[in-house]
Formats: structure tokens, C-alpha cells, sequence
């Protein structure tokens, strides 16, 4: 397949940015200013669409083939050629659509058969506006998540802002720096997933009942209910925090909460991460916003991870420095730090650098 021409004589001086999310990667992508989004557009695996008069242009998601060339479907003239758009590899298709008189142009991220697809398609009556489309796909630049402020512990060890965090393979780096793969791939039946997510629940809930009937206070519990939920091949990572437990489930943005005094809530999408059920996006963007906040996140082996409020950053890194000293905690300082994050301090993990 031929490279794609890539147009010089296009003014982009005033274009304006919008975001797009992919693969938990951010990106950025220009338009010229004339473009609004359109909301009453729907799409059935997410996507966005913006006009200006007769000029669309769509990014979404599907399931089966892209935008590609197949011959009688009622585009004439369909031509593709390959381009590296911001790293990733597009197939850039070209064609009339004799139906509706309209001149199309697609940017196809995937599969040309079947799999899952990202595409831009861009319409309009004009042939000429296929280089300004042109250009408005050449515009796709990656933005790195990156986290100014705070405090980050990567497997014991303390690093130094900024954090840039990238992610692969579901597992995090941070500056090119990720924990060991210490933990088998978790590969659920997915006939019995519903079954046995509810059956963790019920479970988790009835030893906090049971831990809380005994005396066991909050700091003990939720070091035991962590632990547990850990040895379910259906969890993805566990978060504790001072009066909840976060259990999250792989494949889409969901989690349920322990709470110290009594009950749980679940949360099933992730809409306030801008139209994406996508886990690893929606992780990276709570890390960057936590420690933009100024708190404290410990990211430990096994995927798990301890996250601390600005409110409670400052006794918590004097704990964490008594205890790196050698010197006993407080009362209250002991109630700080959970005992696996204090191991990890202890003794940290060798890090591996990404490559």
C-alpha cells in the first residue's frame, strides 16, 4: 500500500484543539474553528461528530471491519495508502459515495477484516476539502499523562516529579520504569463471571461484618479484605483508602467500595471519563488527578495501590520517613501506612525499565 501525500499548502493558523482518547492513550487533534460538535449524533461504541455546514467529520469505534475499499458497495473512485499518525498506524481511504454525493475521507486504525476498530471519517460535498481533511488528521499529536505535583512511591521506591505515566499490556510505567509482572494472568470462565463477581461481594462484605463483630478495627480489616479480594482471578487491583475499600474488576472501568461502617456501592461505566469504559484510561487520568491534588499514591506489587488525600499527605510522608530512619511510628502514624505498603518501603522491589 502506497504512503499517504501529505498536504503543505494548507493555513492551520487558527484552528482550534479537541481531545481524543485511545488504547488509554490521550491525544490531541486541530480543527478549523467553523467545526461545533454535533451531540445528536449516537453511536453504538462511543464516538464524537462535529460539523460545519455540509462538512462532517466522526470519530467512533466498532466492532468488525473499518472504512476500506470493497468493490459495488456505492463508492466509486476508492483508493487507500498507509500513514504513521502521533506512532499509530492508520489505513487512509479515499472514495465518492455515488448514494449520497459526498466525498469521503477515513483514517482506519485495526483490522481490515474483523477486530476492533478506530476511525475518522470526514464527508463533504467538495473535493476540494479532502486536503483540509488531510490536514485535520495529520494534526494528531499524543499528549503524555503527566502528574506535576504529589508524592509517588513505585514498589517501595520514592520518585521525583514530574510523572509521566504511560501504560501497556495492562501494566503501568512511570518515566519508563514499571514493577515486575509478579502476578499470573487472570483468565476468568466468562459463562460464571456475573456469578462469581456477586458471590466476592456478598463474601468480602460478610468477613467486614465479621472482622467488625470482633473488634477488629478498620486499619486490620482492610488489610485482611485486600488480601482476600487479591486471590480472586476476577480482580484487577484493590485501592484502600482511610474509610473504603476500592475492589476493581478488569475489561471496562468497575469497581465496587467496602465501606468502614457498613454497606457497598458499585459503579458500572465511566462516564466522567469523557465517553470511554476503558480501564486503563480511566486509571491513568485518577493517578494524574490525584497527585496533581497533592496526595500521596503508592503503586505496590501485584497491581495493588494505596492512595492518600492532600488532607493527610503531609503526616503521612513524616511516617514514611520515620519509618525509612528506623524510628518507631506513633499511635497515629501507624494508622497511616497498611502493612504491605510498609514492607514494600522496607524492602522494594526491583524495578524494570520498559524498553
Amino acid at each position: 500500500m502506497p504512503p499517504c501525500f501529505a498536504p503543505t499548502d494548507v493555513d492551520t493558523s487558527g484552528w482550534k484543539t479537541i481531545r481524543w482518547y485511545s488504547d488509554a492513550r490521550r491525544f490531541t487533534l486541530r480543527l478549523p474553528p467553523t467545526f461545533r460538535e454535533d451531540s445528536t449524533v449516537r453511536f453504538s461504541h462511543g464516538g464524537r461528530a462535529w460539523a460545519a455546514g455540509k462538512r462532517r467529520l466522526f470519530e467512533h469505534n466498532g466492532m468488525g471491519a473499518g472504512f476500506v475499499c470493497w468493490p459495488g458497495d456505492g463508492f466509486v473512485g476508492c483508493s487507500e495508502c498507509q500513514d504513521t499518525l502521533a506512532g499509530i498506524g492508520f489505513t487512509l481511504v479515499s472514495s465518492f459515495s455515488v448514494r449520497d454525493s459526498l466525498y469521503n475521507l477515513a483514517a482506519v486504525h485495526g483490522p481490515r477484516s474483523s477486530g476492533w476498530f478506530s476511525e475518522f471519517t470526514a464527508t463533504s460535498p467538495d473535493p476540494e476539502d479532502q486536503r483540509t481533511f488531510l490536514a485535520v488528521f495529520r494534526s494528531l499529536r499524543e499528549v503524555s499523562w503527566v502528574a506535576t505535583r504529589g508524592t509517588l512511591f513505585l514498589g517501595g521506591h520514592r520518585l521525583e516529579p514530574p510523572y509521566v505515566f504511560t501504560e501497556a499490556d495492562g501494566r503501568i510505567a512511570v518515566g519508563g520504569l514499571t514493577l515486575p509482572d509478579v502476578l499470573p494472568p487472570r483468565v476468568p470462565a466468562p459463562n460464571a463471571e456475573l456469578e462469581t463477581r456477586r458471590a466476592l461481594r456478598k463474601s468480602l462484605l460478610d468477613l467486614r461484618d465479621s472482622l467488625r463483630a470482633a473488634g477488629v478495627d478498620w486499619r486490620g480489616a482492610r488489610g485482611v479484605l485486600s488480601s482476600r479480594a487479591m486471590t480472586s482471578t476476577l480482580v484487577d487491583t484493590v485501592v484502600q483508602s482511610n474509610r473504603t475499600l476500592q475492589v476493581r474488576w478488569p475489561w471496562g472501568y468497575r469497581f465496587f467500595e467496602i465501606y468502614e461502617g457498613g454497606g457497598s456501592s458499585q459503579f458500572g461505566s465511566a462516564g466522567a471519563f469523557e465517553q470511554t469504559e476503558d480501564a486503563a484510561l480511566a486509571r491513568l487520568e485518577y493517578l494524574e488527578r490525584t497527585l496533581d491534588e497533592g496526595g500521596v499514591l503508592f503503586l505496590l506489587g501485584g497491581g495493588a495501590e494505596y492512595v492518600v488525600g492532600s488532607a493527610k499527605a503531609g503526616p503521612t510522608l513524616e511516617a514514611v520517613n520515620r519509618l525509612l530512619n528506623g524510628e518507631e511510628l506513633t499511635g497515629t502514624q501507624g494508622g497511616l501506612i497498611p502493612e504491605d505498603v510498609r514492607a514494600q518501603l522496607r524492602s522494594p522491589l526491583i524495578l524494570e525499565r520498559r524498553r
